[in-house]
């Protein structure tokens, strides 16, 4: 995401550079808090594709762990996909209330996200499950 920032905020100023200095900097400054929002966006889509499709992110290829049913058993594409939806819901309606300019998308999105990430805080739970784990009826395992 700080890559796509930086690329957006050279841009701008290369662009801007043919007027003032202040202009140039502001431009800078502008183009790289585009492009980090834009990175943090687009790396939470591909996240959310990625998880709704094998069940497995980077972090949780690198660590050989993997969602899966309750009972351990591979979990259907669905419940994937409803999970994946679950936890990036935050995310996913924030982005839409950018693009689409409906305001209560963002506070729905607001409090989704506020949901998740005290729902995280489950996996300190007997079961070790987070709340959209729990929804989904997914855990993680060792692959």
């Amino acid at each position: 995401a700080t890559l796509v920032g930086i690329f957006f905020g050279s841009q701008a100023a290369t662009g801007s550079a043919e007027g003032d200095a202040l202009m140039g900097g502001f431009g800078a400054m502008l183009g790289g808090m585009i492009g980090t929002l834009a990175g943090i966006y687009l790396m939470s889509l591909v996240l959310f594709v990625m998880e709704g499709i094998t069940g497995q992110t980077p972090g949780k290829m690198l660590l050989k762990i993997k969602n899966a049913n309750q009972d351990g058993t591979a979990a259907a594409g669905g419940t994937l996909w409803v999970r994946a939806l679950l936890k990036y819901s935050g995310t996913i309606l924030a982005l839409l209330a950018g693009v689409t300019s409906v305001a209560i998308l963002g506070t729905i999105g607001s409090i989704a996200g506020l949901i998740i990430f005290i729902g995280c805080f489950f996996v300190l739970g007997d079961k070790r499950q987070a709340i959209h784990d729990l929804v989904a009826k997914t855990a993680v395992f060792k692959k």
